[in-house]
């Protein structure tokens, strides 16, 4: 043996960290509590409250320093002395010195085509323009990996990839108890998981309950579950919603830390966390920060590449198949409601189509819906990238719009029976589809706000596909509240209903037809009233209805004549003149005054909205009475967490 490298044990593994709970520390006996989380397995097993990690007080910084970097030259006995040290103090010198693996990964072809197990390590080679991917191919004697751009490593050693493993705070590793966490599970993979399949169910619950050797669950992963399990739960329990922030902040710190090295689960982490909101903040936080930092982990490890030639397992590509098409879609909606580049691009990509086998390890999943949708959304960001490029021409813009409008009417027409809009069946899912479609169908034909000439909307504009949409999407919403199905609503789908709400506003007031007018007012009570019923559950949903109820509040004390900053003909958030109070409302329009609003409580309403933290939204084309409704509008555009409302003395 080497007498100069420290020694493994027989099995070739490194010894772990050594950290331990108080109780197993004292017991002298093996302990879980880094993988697993507090309560340990042993805590768990016996009983025993009070599992907390074991903070051994070492002094130990004062000699390291001397040993790593030393201050005169070392003397003969320094070869003693390292003969004698202890085979822990050598390998912490090995995993601190380890250079790293890239000359075993360019030069051991058998190392890098071997199969990459839940264990190893995956690298992305890049394009041809990589100096990775050219030494790969130069040193390659295999010419059927020269299509293969993932391919294997050793993983590097724990301390190496992490950040100060030794400080993660004791409450980032606390679980609830064992019943709370089956509930947030089911509740999750029930609930969210069948239609957007983020995670592989089959395997995780294999992990959860330990019938995966050496490959326990990851903590990140779990919290960050259960913060999306609290959302769903807090709909019917109001008690679980103070749960969520607890989760997100453990989710967020085992993060921080790299706790775990598996980087395909840091995307599926960051894709669960767009359903909690974090405060003020709407660029480094909250959606966009986490699928910003989704796509670029996600492209850093090559998941828009096709990998079916790779040496990857099965469940692992299935995964990554189906999180490339999540991930996708959520960038894409969130790109659209923001009005903001979009960071995936379906040209630089070759991953193909889901098909039916890529969701086996996903019980229930909504295949159909999966597919359909993301290929809607591939409609959305082809037609987004070319009508709004800023460079474009106006006739090519004017093109861009009527080859979106074939390829949208391609898309209705291979639709299946399953997807195709039922209102008597209609389910959540379906429902969702329709949402996106309809609300993409406004946004592409709706008239310019101001009514200023505009050739490239006056080609594009159509006020008859904008009601058709918008009649379509007051439907199914009316559809799911009486159900009591809307809080099963993808959250992005308010911003359909905020659309809706917009233009049948403008149609309303710039009509003087009055069949068009009442037509329009019923739409909008529709409206008005699913949104109520969103308010409970979603912060965006009490945003959009506090920015209605005040803009309409500074109508009423505006003198006759009076104007706003931004109001152009043809649009305005207040409802015409017929309006009447929708069924549950807590005030009421009055005839003849359409700029009135006389709350029925308004001690209820003012209160409310004024402790509400918000979320992160620009909303740089619509003038606001003031600051005040400003801030509430942005309240929520990520999630519902960590807010009560009562609207008309109702919790």
């Amino acid at each position: 043996m080497d007498p100069g490298r420290p020694e493994r044990p027989a099995n070739g593994r490194r010894r772990a960290n050594g950290r331990a709970c108080t109780h197993c520390h004292q017991r002298k006996v093996r302990c879980d509590i880094l993988d697993k989380g507090a309560p340990c397995t042993n805590c768990r097993t016996t009983g025993r409250a009070g599992c907390l990690m074991y903070e051994k007080k070492r002094l130990r910084s004062s000699r390291r320093p001397s040993r790593e970097i030393p201050i005169r030259p070392r003397e003969t006995a320094s070869a003693s002395l390292s003969a004698t040290a202890t085979p822990r103090d050598a390998a912490d010198s090995a995993e601190e010195n380890d250079p790293g693996n890239l000359a075993e990964f360019i030069d051991c072809e058998d190392v890098r085509t071997a199969m990459i197990d839940h264990h190893g390590r995956t690298c992305f080679i890049g394009t041809e323009v990589s100096n990775f991917n050219y030494l790969v191919r130069q040193s390659s004697c295999q010419p059927g990996y020269d299509s293969v751009f993932h391919f294997g490593n050793r993983q590097f050693a724990r301390k190496l990839t992490a950040h100060d493993l030794q400080h993660v705070p004791p409450e980032a590793l606390e679980r609830p108890s064992k019943e709370m966490e089956a509930r947030l599970l089911r509740a999750y993979f029930d609930n969210v998981n069948t239609g957007w399949p983020i995670v592989d169910e089959e395997h995780f619950m294999a992990q959860y309950e330990g019938k995966v050797t050496r490959c326990p669950v990851p903590l990140p992963l779990l919290n960050a579950i259960f913060v999306v399990g609290s959302h769903v739960l807090a709909a019917h329990d109001s008690s679980i919603r103070a749960l969520q922030p607890t989760f997100f902040r453990r989710a967020k710190l085992l993060v921080d830390y790299r706790f775990e090295q598996d980087r395909t689960m840091y995307v599926q982490v960051a894709l669960l966390l767009t359903w909690y909101s974090d405060g003020l903040e709407e660029i480094v936080a909250n959606a966009w920060h986490w699928i910003g930092i989704a796509t670029r982990t996600a492209l850093g490890a090559g998941m828009h590449r096709d990998v079916s030639k790779s040496s990857m397992m099965p469940m692992a590509k299935r995964t990554w198949a189906r999180l490339f098409w999540v991930l996708f879609q959520f960038d894409t909606m969130v790109s659209l409601s923001y009005g903001r580049p979009q960071a995936m691009n379906l040209e630089e990509s070759d991953v193909p189509e889901l098909t039916e086998a890529e969701f086996e390890g996903v019980p229930n999943a909504e295949v159909s819906f999966v597919v359909h949708h993301a290929r809607l959304c591939a409609v959305i960001a082809a037609a987004t990238r070319a009508r709004w490029a800023l460079r474009a021409t106006p006739e090519s813009r004017i093109q861009a719009a009527r080859d979106a409008d074939m390829a949208l009417a391609q898309f209705t027409q291979q639709l299946p029976p399953s997807m195709q809009l039922s209102y008597s069946s209609v389910d959540p899912w379906q429902a969702t589809l329709h949402l996106t479609y309809n609300n993409f169908l406004v946004l592409s034909h709706r008239p310019p706000p101001k009514g200023q000439p505009d050739p490239v909307s006056e080609a594009c504009s159509d006020p008859g596909i904008c009601s058709s949409a918008t009649l379509v999407m007051a439907s199914i919403l009316e559809t799911m509240r009486q159900r009591g199905a809307l809080t099963k609503l993808w959250h992005y789908s308010i911003h359909a209903l905020f659309t809706a709400l917009v233009h049948v506003s403008s149609e309303s007031n710039a009509s003087s037809n009055p069949l068009v007018s009442a037509k329009a007012q019923q739409t909008f009570d529709s409206l008005r009233a699913s949104l109520r019923g969103l308010c409970p559950h979603w912060r965006f949903a009490q945003g959009v209805l506090q920015l209605f109820e005040q803009r309409a509040s500074k109508h009423r004390h505006q003198p006759v004549g009076g104007h706003h900053r931004g109001e152009g003909p043809g649009f305005s958030l207040r409802p015409g003149a017929a309006e009447q109070a929708a069924p549950g409302s807590s005030g009421v329009w009055r005839d003849g005054d359409p700029g009135s609003w006389t709350a029925a409580n308004e001690t209820n309403v003012a209160p409310v909205y004024a402790d509400v933290p918000s979320g992160d939204m620009f909303l740089d084309d619509l003038s606001l009475p003031d600051e005040t409704a400003l801030e509430l509008f942005l309240s929520g555009m990520e999630n519902s967490d960590g807010f009560e409302f009562t609207f008309n003395g109702q919790g």
